[in-house]
């Protein structure tokens, strides 16, 4: 038994062996997808084979998609990801012609800029998932070698590091998710529109650096009004839907409610609307329900939102809060 481990723990010894000895005899250019200076990186483009693409800024100090601030959580991943990636192992020999035609298809391209905004730092492709699924296949521009790619400590594959969704690449994926931040008493009127029970609609606005209240309900709690206010200072929607196809549809069907704020001058108004569920929901009776139950679409400028209930119906039914208790 004892000659057998002996023998066992040889054999990997030599694979190790072998295994670093042929990782260090490929040119380091040929493996050097590192960023080691990330502080110095300024600009990030990606682009995939659907023609999308996406460029990310670092202007003092924040980045931005295009002229939207970008989510940090997403940066700081991808930046970690971009510093810290390290060589798994070589493609190996039989898959590498393969694994080649894949990156040459389905890859997305990403670009690294430091110093010179015009030239890139370095450029690599980010392709598919490793057939263990703990790493992703890259190769380096100009290079013939592919490589299996991973982040040390973390498993699985890379692609959603750098926010790739299946192989797409989209400007929504990157946008920061708040969509109200109003700070406290900066909103001048606020009105809550339902567009199917008008017995519900309120409105509040601000005299003398106080809010008067305009509904059903009759007496109004002064503390709870300052606590609901506080409502908009941060409210998120779960993400941005602009690609999808339906979405000219929805903004042309009639709104559930409506939020109109103004503050500082600015108006601004979030339109809601009904979202069928992705699975099946029954209701009280067994009924399957037509609607999805936790989450809405919503309409802001120009764009496509998805919003969760349990974000906005504090602020849809605020006045079922405002009573005084007797």
């Amino acid at each position: 038994m004892k000659k057998i481990s002996t023998i066992i723990l040889l054999l990997v010894a030599i694979t190790t062996i072998i295994y670093q000895q042929s990782k260090n005899t490929i040119k380091k250019e040929l493996r050097d997808f590192a960023v080691a200076e990330i502080d110095k990186v300024q600009k990030i483009f990606f682009a995939d084979r659907f023609n999308n693409e996406v460029l990310l800024t670092k202007q003092h100090g924040k980045w931005y998609v295009g002229e939207h601030l970008a989510r940090e959580n997403a940066i700081e991943l991808l930046l970690n990801t971009m510093q810290k990636i390290e060589v798994k192992n070589p493609v190996a020999e039989s898959m590498h012609n393969s694994v080649i035609k894949s990156l040459a298809t389905n890859a997305v391209k990403v670009e690294v800029f430091t110093h010179d905004e015009n030239t890139p730092f370095k450029t690599y492709y980010v392709g598919r998932e490793s057939s263990d699924h703990l790493g992703s296949y890259m190769i380096l521009e100009n290079s013939n070698k592919a490589f299996v790619m991973h982040l040390p400590g973390s498993n699985g594959f890379l692609a959603p590091k750098y926010n790739i969704d299946g192989e797409k690449v989209h400007v929504d994926l990157w946008r920061e998710r708040a969509i109200f931040q109003f700070k406290t008493n900066t909103i001048d009127t606020l009105q809550i529109t339902h567009h199917q029970s008008e017995e519900r609609n309120f409105s509040l606005i601000k005299t003398n650096e106080s809010y008067h209240y305009q509904g059903e309900v009759k007496d109004v709690q002064t503390e709870v009004i300052n606590t609901y206010m506080q409502l908009f200072e941060n409210t998120y929607c779960e993400g941005f839907m602009n690609t999808y196809e339906k979405k000219d549809s929805i903004f042309a069907s009639t709104p559930l409610h409506s939020i109109s704020i103004s503050a500082n001058g600015i108006n601004t108004t979030l339109h809601t609307y009904n979202k069928k569920p992705r699975q099946l929901h029954l209701d009280a009776e067994s009924n399957p329900r037509k609607w999805d139950i936790d989450r809405m679409y919503a309409k802001l400028g120009d764009d496509l939102l998805l919003i969760q209930f349990r974000t906005f119906n504090p602020i849809l039914y605020g006045p079922t809060h405002f009573a005084v208790e007797k």
